[in-house]
């Protein structure tokens, strides 16, 4: 941090000096809040402008925003909800400034070997199990989580392999069940990982050298104390793109400056070695389709949703 702190001094002071100090609010995705911490910190020493941040689902954020949230600029976990404000008219300047990883924990009581093969009988087994993933309606990771378990599920539905899926209502607190080992597998951003730190769940050291993983490569699993530690392979979901926008009440200056910072090479760098994000694809820098889509049903005990063969039932608050 030091270092990214030394290369974007200059251009942030240069970018953003000319303006009286500015109070910037962010609503960002769970996924993206802890980074966006230590990179906010940097923006605010080297520039004077403070940085608020207000993390959620990108679904409830969203939601906030259509309702006049007094939000300055929206970091969502996708590209759909940021391309429905600006052609609602609520958002400009469309930016992608991040490309999510989805990795997988499960727990060693559960299973014995870290293989890719023992981990699909697991999954198939007709056992009692827990299975932890963000709520799809609202969380992007959770979209791509549920078509992990579709692409390896021999079944129509995980409900009769004893399987229950623990719908969080964001990826942080799908962290948060796993590091309580309240869950036996959990389907987390790996940019949550730094976080896991502990008797648990120790992940000390270089995260992310050699891990991301690109089309054709190999499962990499990796011990992690209590836990096993997949590095999902790319190819297996749909690209996570996350893209920002600004909304009218920010000062546009300013934000224009803490988006180019985003964007920066600097920052894209630390976010991949520090954070464990994926190199955002040259001809994707301004956008890119939705990863997936998910067919909704209302019923009286909740909301039913089905995507790739996968069900589930889950409460939902907007």
């Amino acid at each position: 941090m030091t270092k990214l702190l030394a290369c974007v001094s200059v251009y942030l002071f240069l970018a953003a000096g000319s303006v009286y100090a500015e109070t910037l609010r962010v609503a960002v995705a769970a996924n993206f809040a802890e980074p966006l911490k230590q990179l906010a910190s940097v923006f605010e020493r080297t520039t004077g402008h403070r940085v608020t941040i207000i993390s959620g689902s990108s679904g409830k954020l969203y939601a906030q925003i259509v309702r006049g949230a007094p939000f300055d600029m929206f970091l969502s976990a996708d590209t759909l909800k940021p391309r429905a404000l600006v052609k609602q008219g609520i958002a400009t300047h469309l930016f992608t400034y991040a490309r999510g990883q989805l990795v997988l924990l499960v727990s060693k009581k559960a299973l014995t070997q870290a293989r890719t093969p023992a981990w699909v009988e697991w999954l198939n087994a007709p056992s009692a199990k827990r299975i932890a993933i963000a709520n799809p309606i609202v969380a992007p990771y959770g979209i791509a989580a549920q078509q992990i378990l579709e692409r390896f599920s021999r079944h129509a539905s995980t409900a009769h392999t004893g399987t229950l899926l623990v719908n969080a209502e964001n990826v942080s607190q799908v962290g948060h069940y796993v590091k309580n080992q309240s869950v036996d597998a959990g389907f987390v951003a790996a940019s949550l990982l730094p976080l896991f730190d502990g008797p648990n769940t120790a992940l000390s050291g270089s995260l992310f050298s050699g891990h991301a993983l690109s089309d054709g490569s190999p499962s990499r699993w990796v011990d992690a104390t209590h836990w096993w530690l997949w590095y999902i392979p790319e190819r297996a979901y749909s690209a996570i793109l996350q893209q920002g926008v600004i909304l009218p009440r920010a000062n546009i200056e300013v934000a224009n400056a803490f988006r180019e910072f985003l964007v920066s090479t600097h920052v894209q760098t630390a976010l991949r070695t520090d954070w464990g994000y994926l190199s955002i694809p040259d001809d994707k820098t301004t956008g890119h389709e939705p990863a997936a889509s998910i067919q909704l049903s209302d019923d009286s005990s909740g909301v039913t949703g089905v995507m790739l063969g996968v069900t589930r039932k889950a409460h939902v608050e907007y």
